[in-house]
């Protein structure tokens, strides 16, 4: 299919729900497999003006607040909102490779293997008792021994989240910040219905969009993109 770019943009306007929908913001999210999330305040806005009419980013919240979205790092090292489905569907495909990737940025902030261990245990056993700001999340790991500036605290919070083992979740009182919780292990079966899962939803609501553009959002490789698709 060939398509002139005003073509291009209509399409992705309506696949994208730049006008509004008849869904509820759990229901934008779970439609779009994962949304961006880098910056929290945007992101919220960008849910709520998909969703059905009257939808305020109070409702956005709450959804959040409810367990139905969350926020991790399931592509490319980025934040996402997602639902916990999609983060358990994500990781099973992603975690490997981006943890892999990650490696060269580990050993430049001096993160070895034992120290990252023992980060892990301090956080997960501080966040067993009690959701966690990022201040107290770092401060855990402060108290632990190890040094979160320069990127550590923030590159070693990322890591547990990618092991599937934190996310962030509830928004904390005042609804400007979101706090640090356990993520419930799910099972994954079937990678394959996963990705072609994950693929379709992407799809259906970014098209017009190419193999090439699902494998960029990914990062994983093209011709399981292909497969799957």
């Amino acid at each position: 299919m060939i398509l002139n770019a005003e073509q291009a943009r209509r399409h992705r306007w309506h696949a994208q729900r730049l006008g509004g929908s008849d869904l509820d913001p759990t229901g934008v999210v779970d439609r779009a497999v994962a949304m961006q999330g880098q910056d929290l305040p945007a992101v919220l806005r960008a849910i709520a003006i998909r969703s059905r009419p009257g939808t305020t980013v109070a409702d956005v919240r709450a959804a959040f607040d409810r367990g139905e979205l969350v926020r991790s790092w399931p592509m490319r090292g980025t934040l996402f909102a997602t639902t916990p489905d999609h983060l358990a569907s994500l990781l099973s495909l992603t975690a490997d490779r981006l943890h892999r990737s990650t490696t060269l940025r580990r050993s430049q902030l001096e993160l070895d293997d034992t120290t990252v261990a023992r980060a892990t245990d301090a956080l997960l056993a501080a966040v067993e008792s009690a959701p966690l700001r990022r201040a107290e999340a770092l401060a855990v790991i402060e108290a632990a021994g190890i040094a979160t500036g320069g990127g550590r605290g923030y590159h070693l919070l990322m890591h547990c989240s990618i092991a599937g083992l934190v996310h962030w979740g509830p928004f904390a009182d005042g609804g400007t910040e979101q706090l640090l919780v356990r993520t419930q292990a799910t099972a994954v079966p079937d990678a394959d219905a996963a990705l072609t899962g994950i693929v379709r939803g992407m799809i259906a609501a970014r098209a017009p969009i190419t193999d090439a553009d699902v494998a960029w959002w990914t990062k994983l490789p093209k011709s399981d993109i292909r497969r799957a698709a």
